[in-house]
């Protein structure tokens, strides 16, 4: 994220009222992502990969981990 965010500024302004945002819309993505496999997997019939991907979304949402494990997105402003 660091070199995405540093790249970005070079051509682009960023508000700091998105950047606050972030984090949220990251978690947001998450939810809907575990939300998305749950309904289009077989459950029933997953591969390891599946079950990772499940379990890790979960911890992640309920934990409330950081995505990419940045806990403070002021330093992209």
């Amino acid at each position: 994220m660091t070199y995405f965010f540093k790249g970005y500024k070079l051509e682009n302004l960023l508000c700091k009222d998105i950047v606050k945002q972030i984090p949220i819309f990251l978690k947001l993505r998450e939810i809907f992502l575990h939300h998305l496999f749950v309904q289009k997997w077989d459950l029933n019939r997953l591969e390891d990969w599946h079950k990772y991907t499940l379990i890790d979304l979960e911890n992640k949402i309920k934990n409330d981990v950081p995505y990419a494990d940045i806990i403070d997105f002021s330093i992209y402003q």
